[in-house]
């Protein structure tokens, strides 16, 4: 049991958090804690990380003064262009894994304490175990997946229950909208269905069969309030472009694109009000298919 089991069980109806949201948690958390040890030169901005299903809310200053980006957010309009290309480029058909395989990400996360590495191995039809590595300046760690349970919806869904989901953008946004996850991020955290459902497409998008991987970023080109950002560096030093769309309770959450090939890249989360305070930066760094658990896939 670790620091986020004990919030969630402040109240019994918290859907499970899922690994990733987990991982990145436990990150921003500690990351803060280790920020404030070394008394860091850099300057304190207040923030609030939701713990559980917005009942329980951890309030930290998290330290870290990064300055990328563009000053300048674009429109909407420039902003479903970017969606929309790279929904053309994730919808190119690849291989289908086997049932008894495992989907395969790894994934630089850096916060202002520094840079944690975290792999994650997810069983294929969700019927075993998977697995969740992390190292970096948090130390190591390695923890079990437990098997897709359907009750939590599809916030921690297997590689085979996304491929049953519409590949029609409109369908498919009215499916998001009525998963669990959103419908208690709606009653819970006071915030809009669009922001539930562009959370919710953070969460799936990594590992996602290609089909549904566009349909969700076509999906999330129709948000209302989306905006472009044309110069956004991720977590490995990638230079790309970037749509935002502003959560309450995180801040500017913005997902990556190279702009040339429009491949997604990963994601980065900014300050309230700010277009150069980052709080959370995410990078992609392989994704593929393994035969078991703890393997890493050849490039």
């Amino acid at each position: 049991m670790d620091e986020f089991d004990v919030l969630t069980q402040l109240r019994q109806d918290t859907p499970a958090m899922s690994a990733r949201a987990r991982a990145q948690g436990r990150l921003r958390l500690l990351g803060e804690i280790e920020g404030r040890r070394r008394e860091s030169r850099w300057l304190p901005a207040r923030r609030t990380m939701l713990a559980a299903a917005g009942v329980v809310i951890l309030t930290v200053a998290i330290l870290g003064y990064q300055v990328v980006g563009s000053p300048d957010g674009g429109s909407t309009a420039e902003a479903s262009t970017v969606l929309q290309a790279a929904a053309a480029v994730a919808g190119v058909p690849a291989a289908v894994p086997r049932a008894e395989q495992f989907t395969y990400v790894e994934v630089v996360h850096v916060t202002s304490g520094g840079r944690q590495r975290v792999q994650e191995w997810r069983s294929v039809d969700g019927s075993r175990p998977g697995l969740i590595r992390s190292s970096g300046f948090l130390g190591s760690t390695s923890g079990a997946i437990a098997p897709y349970d359907p009750a939590a919806g599809l916030r921690t869904a297997p590689y085979a229950v996304l491929a049953k989901l519409p590949t029609d953008p409109a369908a498919l946004a009215r499916v998001l909208g009525e998963d669990p996850y959103v419908q208690d991020s709606v009653r819970y955290n006071n915030v809009s269905r669009d922001v539930g459902i562009w959370s919710l497409v953070r969460e799936l998008v990594e590992t996602a069969p290609p089909a549904q991987k566009a349909a969700l970023f076509q999906a999330a080109s129709t948000i209302k309030g989306i905006t472009y950002v044309p110069t956004a560096t991720d977590a490995a030093g990638r230079t790309g472009e970037a749509v935002g769309l502003d959560d309450p309770r995180l801040g500017n959450v913005q997902f990556l694109f190279d702009r040339d090939t429009h491949a997604f890249l990963g994601e980065r989360i900014l300050n309230h009000g700010s277009t150069t305070s980052i709080q959370f930066n995410d990078a992609i760094q392989q994704t593929g298919v393994a035969d078991t658990a703890g393997s890493v896939p050849r490039r």
